[in-house]
């Protein structure tokens, strides 16, 4: 589970000073540590970053905390309250709060979804001959459509395939 907390540093139109910022971002810390007391938990990403509130641009800080476990909702329940005080003390509308379990993408997603491998069925002659032609179709169609040109050709091969099944009988 990922704790994400995002943080601005306008009072209204006005930037905080560099002494507030470092407390605020010191006190999102220590709530942090309060509410998530007894849990496995892991800084792992924090930093500064630009953020858009009410359609306008303003200096941020955000920080991902990873907790090997769901939150208990009493401790929830504190992580919101203490956000909330935060709040309040540094003239915040809101404090950005995401729990979230994360989804982790390896390079396996990109092959599986675009690259038919060869099966028993299909030798590697036949497999080669159909990817190579295809294949500059899809890079032509992609370019004009984005993703939907792989649906495209889904859709082209499986009206071949009626096609030469109605041809066939």
């Amino acid at each position: 589970m990922n704790v994400i907390i995002s943080i601005g540093f306008l009072r209204g139109a006005k930037l905080m000073s560099t002494s507030e910022r470092v407390n605020f971002i010191r006190d999102v810390k220590n709530t942090l540590d309060l509410a998530l007391d007894g849990l496995e938990r892991q800084m792992v990403q924090q930093g500064p970053c630009t953020g858009y509130w009410e359609g306008e641009e303003e200096p941020c800080y955000t920080c991902t905390t990873a907790v090997s476990e769901d939150i208990p909702a009493d401790k929830m329940e504190v992580l919101e309250e203490r956000l909330s005080m935060l709040a309040v003390r540094y003239g915040q509308d809101a404090i950005a709060l995401t729990v979230a379990e994360p989804q982790f993408i390896d390079q396996s997603a990109y092959h599986s979804m675009y690259a038919v491998q060869p099966t028993s069925a299909i030798g590697e002659v036949e497999y080669e001959t159909v990817r190579s032609a295809v294949e500059p179709l899809l890079e032509r169609l992609y370019a004009e459509h984005g993703d939907v040109a792989l649906s495209m050709i889904e859709t082209l091969v499986n009206g071949q395939m009626k096609d030469y099944l109605f041809m066939r009988d």
